[in-house]
């Protein structure tokens, strides 16, 4: 018997349930890419020094980013045990900082399970996309959609800079 766990992997290599990533708008130092891993774990959640081979399949999705707009996945991803894999985070240009993602394991979808009389699928991960528009975060370059721009309307409806008329008598 098995039990798989889907793990975020931080920075310093620490696997953990959650993490965050920046939107692809000057980053900075601020991390762009997510990183994931599942590891066969014991009864206590501690990683097996051993681990088992073969793929599954980890479900992409929820949260209120947007997968294409917020975030660069299908919506599952196969990965093999014991090797990470990552998601990338995209500038959309909207001021939405802190939109999330989760990720977890399909049940029945390593592709060993028949193998063994039972495995267990647990851990589900959500990792937030920080944006511009947070201060205390990178990035420092805040997204611009659109830029504004104000016309005069001369008589003929063309667009100009600056108009003139006339004084009322």
């Amino acid at each position: 018997a098995f039990t798989l766990q889907l793990f975020a992997v931080l920075e310093d290599g620490t696997l953990a349930q959650a993490n965050t990533i920046a939107e692809q708008n000057n980053a900075g130092t601020a991390d762009i890419t997510a990183n994931y891993v599942v590891k066969a774990v014991d009864a206590n959640g501690d990683v097996l020094a051993t681990q088992p081979t073969g793929t599954l399949t980890v479900n992409v999705g929820g949260g209120n980013a947007t997968q294409g707009s917020d975030y660069i996945s299908g919506p599952t991803v196969t990965a093999t045990i014991g090797t990470e894999f990552t998601i990338d985070s995209k500038d959309d240009a909207l001021a939405d900082s802190g939109e999330t993602f989760n990720l977890s394991l399909e049940d029945g979808s390593w592709s060993e399970d028949s193998t063994y009389e039972e495995v267990t699928y647990q851990g589900n991960v959500t990792t937030t996309i920080t944006d511009a528009t947070d201060p205390s975060t990178p990035p420092e370059e805040a997204d611009s959609a659109f830029t504004l721009q104000l016309f005069a309307v001369l008589e003929d409806g063309t667009l100009a800079q600056a108009n003139t008329i006339a004084e009322q008598n």
